[in-house]
């Protein structure tokens, strides 16, 4: 959790914070997040497998949330603000949903 996301450089700082020690050998998702008010966060995410900041995380979202709402920040539901859209974290009873729009962000073609 820290202030002004923005400026933070995720690649970098996300991909030391992936391969410490601790979380070795499977590595760990890296999320930056910047609290706005008890129902809304901007977070930015370094996952790995891609090896870069993604437009959006679902795990990483509702891991945020639980850990946000545990420490006092958040208060369900969260709206979770990634560059590519918002996903809000609904808890019913223990049980976790992600609700959001779904974007296109590429278009391809397979070739065989």
């Amino acid at each position: 959790f820290k202030n002004n996301i923005k400026e933070i450089a995720v690649p970098e700082i996300g991909k030391k914070i992936r391969f410490m020690p601790e979380f070795l050998p499977s590595g760990t998702n890296v999320n930056f997040v910047e609290v706005k008010n008890k129902h809304q966060a901007l977070i930015r995410t370094y996952e790995k497998g891609v090896e870069d900041e993604t437009y959006a995380c679902g795990t990483g979202a509702t891991a945020t949330a639980i850990i946000g709402v545990s420490e006092g920040l958040f208060e369900y539901p969260v709206e979770m603000v990634f560059k590519g859209g918002n996903l809000v974290v609904i808890n019913e009873n223990n049980e976790f949903y992600i609700e959001g729009k779904v974007n296109i962000s590429y278009f391809g073609e397979v070739i065989h």
